[in-house]
């Protein structure tokens, strides 16, 4: 049971989805535009996700049953809070679908962007292995896309850190599930 909602200042969170067999897969990412824990709002199970911190970071902590009930109020936050739901659906699809049709490479650079987008730099710390998991491929399909990254420009990376050089040659290396993605997040502050 879920007892606390976090909203972040900064960092970015993975919302992870993991087998009975240990195995895991990035559904989502939450940084400073959501929160951690919205489902919480939507009744009293919990959807069975983990939340892990793939980007340090700070927020702040809201018990779960003084959110519900400011949340019940049918105030803003209630409109913003639902509209910020259909944003997580709409990236856990898109994510499902992704990972089913795209080439590591398309799905590395996506991901990339993605935590570009909530962290406001060029510069990520990341292990391999790490964005293999999250990613679900093996870790060599994420050394090997990173290197096709590095010949081409578009990154420099060195053992835990990737910075990104050219963010218009990456945004043409990922799919569409990236512009579906950040768009969706665009529209919810209209």
């Amino acid at each position: 049971m879920l007892h606390h909602v976090y909203f972040l200042a900064g960092g970015v969170a993975s919302m992870v989805a993991e087998s009975k067999q240990g195995i895991a897969v990035e559904v989502g990412m939450v940084g400073r535009e959501g929160l951690v824990g919205a489902s919480a709002l939507l009744g009293k199970e919990a959807i069975p996700l983990r939340a892990m911190m793939q980007v340090p970071g700070n927020g702040w902590r809201i018990p779960v049953d003084v959110l519900r009930e400011e949340f019940r109020r049918r105030s803003a936050f209630q409109e913003l809070a639902l509209r910020y739901i259909q944003v997580l659906l709409t990236q856990s699809a898109q994510n499902t679908l992704c990972n089913r049709l795209h080439t590591v490479d398309q799905r590395l650079s996506r991901w990339l962007l993605m935590i570009r987008d909530r962290v406001d730099s060029d510069q990520l710390y990341i292990t391999h292995e790490f964005v293999a998991d999250l990613l679900g491929v093996r870790r060599a399909g994420v050394t090997v896309a990173l290197g096709r990254f590095r010949d081409a420009g578009m990154i420099h990376h060195t053992r835990g850190y990737v910075t990104l050089l050219d963010m218009e040659a990456l945004e043409k290396t990922t799919c569409e599930c990236y512009s579906v993605i950040s768009e969706s997040f665009q529209r919810l502050f209209e």
